[in-house]
């Protein structure tokens, strides 16, 4: 029962980059183990003193939910008073004290998974800057609207000095971006660039909701950066408001049936959210007649067709386009990877597509070190050394990576070679003995 109510609290939380990561069975997994060390661990701490390991106030409902609620990226941080820490039989009542006792160790288990960790510490960003950027918040709506009641449309046409905008946005100081970006547009009298700017801003520290404001500002009062749609339908489709994007989308198009960034963004919510491959494909096959070159636009192609179609002769043909087009993108080679992995059963081309992704990319570089590790660690090479190597580098660049120390003392321990594992690009598994 608490596995569950986990998955549902947290499912809810996940709604973008982190959860693409993971599937609902990983998710379930990985936070029921997380809760069930921490539950284990504060029983062997304090025994039967606030109740026995299946009776007590951890086991609770409403309190489960409270805890974990704790690091959903929705919702505010809860009042401790809020707990039932009834008794159960004769079992001393948890104080406040002890739920935050309980409340550390949950953190540090679920520290030591990967991206468990990401959600951890996405909420306590967001945490960390809500009171920063509230009394910021107010003054830029005081500004746009003093800037709406003020001044004409020509103050937009005042030449501006982008490099200033730059250096504000590459600003790693927040307190400090902030203060840049109130006194340009004082300057400048909130021209629209500095506003175009703020929305930038916000959308890069995921303050999603504010940022979808600031860019509706925008295209309602400038017909000319309709363009901005775009970047509204991407943050409705990381709310799951799929059909919003779409019709964001097709609202540029409208004005603009060139416009590639949505002509590929259509073309990628189409296949991967609303399952209508044929219109992903036009709306796609459109984008690379805009951009014949653009690797990212043939890449998508090729994993429409080998994800969804399992079409491998075409997915193949358009990897192999998208790497001609661009070194620099490393999706290609890791689709072409999996696709000689899991089709072809060519493993000496798997793992050499895989090794090219490495010197291709600077995100990420744990995850491919680590199926790196597994394959050489599978039933088809029994490389030992080679999958030692490949699992210390991944925990060099990421040490709390749960996947890669397991996977290490696995094979450390001669408990046998991997046969089953899953891709980096839709997290399906491969098993190595079908």
């Amino acid at each position: 029962m608490i596995i569950e109510t986990l998955v549902s609290i947290f499912t809810g939380v996940v709604g973008n980059g982190v959860y693409s990561c993971i599937t609902k069975d990983d998710l379930q997994y990985k936070i029921g183990n997380a809760y069930e060390r921490a539950h284990e661990k504060f029983y062997n701490i304090y025994g039967n003193e606030y109740g026995d390991k299946f009776n007590s106030f951890l086991t609770r409902q409403e309190n489960v939910d409270l805890i974990i609620n704790l690091f959903n990226l929705g919702e505010e941080s809860l009042n401790i008073d809020d707990f039932n820490n009834n008794p159960y039989d004769n079992s001393k009542c948890a104080s406040k004290e002890i739920i935050n006792k309980f409340i550390v160790l949950l953190r540090q288990e679920i520290k030591k998974d990967f991206d468990l960790n990401r959600l951890l510490v996405e909420k306590e960003h967001i945490n960390e800057q809500h009171q920063m950027y509230k009394q910021i918040t107010q003054q830029m709506g005081k500004m746009l609207e003093l800037q709406t009641r003020l001044y004409s449309g020509n103050i937009n046409d005042k030449k501006i000095n982008f490099d200033e905008i730059m250096e504000i946005y590459y600003e790693k100081n927040p307190l400090e971006q902030e203060y840049k970006l109130i006194k340009w547009l004082h300057i400048n009298h909130g021209h629209k660039e500095g506003i175009i700017l703020k929305a930038h801003i916000e959308y890069s520290r995921g303050k999603l909701e504010l940022a979808k404001k600031l860019f509706n500002y925008i295209v309602d009062q400038y017909e000319e950066e309709f363009e901005y749609n775009n970047t509204i339908a991407l943050i409705d489709e990381k709310f799951g408001n799929f059909q919003e994007a779409e019709k964001r989308y097709l609202l540029v198009l409208e004005k603009d049936r060139k416009s590639l960034n949505s002509l590929f963004n259509i073309g990628s919510l189409y296949a991967m959210k609303l399952e209508k491959y044929k219109e992903a494909l036009e709306y796609l096959f459109t984008a690379s007649k805009v951009a014949p070159d653009d690797s990212e636009v043939l890449n998508n192609i090729g994993a429409v067709y080998k994800e969804k179609l399992h079409d491998y002769l075409n997915a193949k043909k358009y990897f192999q386009l998208a790497i001609q087009c661009s070194k620099d993108n490393p999706l290609p080679f890791i689709n072409m990877g999996e696709m000689y992995l899991e089709v072809y059963k060519e493993y000496d081309k798997a793992v050499a597509f895989f090794e090219e992704a490495l010197q291709h990319t600077k995100d990420d570089k744990e995850s491919l070190h680590n199926i790196l590790g597994l394959i050489y660690a599978s039933v088809i090479f029994r490389n030992k050394a080679k999958s030692i190597m490949h699992f210390e580098e991944a925990m060099k660049i990421n040490p709390n990576l749960e996947e890669a120390r397991l996977n290490l003392e696995i094979i450390k321990s001669n408990k046998g070679y991997f046969d089953i594992f899953r891709t980096l690009s839709s997290n399906k598994v491969i098993d190595l003995l079908k």
